[in-house]
């Protein structure tokens, strides 16, 4: 039975004098990315295997799924080499932003504005005018992070359900009437 583990580790690179400059201008405009691309390009421009490559001590990390993109990074492998467990796990997607990050920042400061709003309100009793203010069940005893999930999913859910829509001039409009919705789903329009 094998035990195996996936690490990061450092290792050095180094070319003749005078490769030093070019390997060093192919990296930075990233056609070379790895070690190995640096023995390809010395043995491609030379015809000699010419760089050195040592591991640099004490530089071995383990990792964990998450930072390998929910791949395995131990692994218990059977004596004929056929997997028996590893620790891989299911990541789940990137957030969607059906109409790009900056529509759903822009919503979601909206209806954190609207929340938070409430919220002070609630908390007076009333608001600047002296009316009663009714307290929103959908924030009911709501913690931060149940508020913070409220904010995301209705943003999540505002962006969704006008996807692709191109606004002339009735974007606030729209979100105050689906924010009001979700603070107050029972009152009447």
């Amino acid at each position: 039975m094998y035990f195996d583990f996936k690490i990061t580790t450092w290792e050095r690179i180094t070319v003749p004098e005078e490769q030093e400059h070019i390997v060093s201008e192919k990296i930075q405009d990233g056609t070379i990315e790895t070690g190995n691309d640096v023995f390809t390009f010395i043995q491609e421009t030379t015809g000699f295997d010419l760089a050195d490559r040592e591991v640099l001590d004490e530089t071995e990390e383990s990792m964990t799924p998450e930072e390998n993109g929910g791949c395995a990074t131990v692994e218990i492998r059977s004596d004929k080499d056929e997997l028996v467990w590893s620790n891989e796990i299911e990541i789940d997607p990137a957030p969607e932003f059906p109409n790009g990050f900056d529509d759903w920042q822009e919503t979601h400061y909206h209806i954190v504005a609207a929340i938070t709003e409430q919220q002070i309100k609630e908390s007076w009793g009333c608001n600047y005018v002296g009316e009663v203010i009714v307290p929103s069940p959908a924030l009911k005893d709501a913690s931060t992070g149940e508020l913070w999930e409220i904010a995301k999913d209705w943003t999540d859910q505002f962006e969704k359900e006008y996807q692709g829509r191109e606004w002339d001039g009735d974007y606030f409009d729209t979100i105050e009437e689906f924010v009001n919705e979700k603070l107050f789903p029972n009152a009447s329009n």
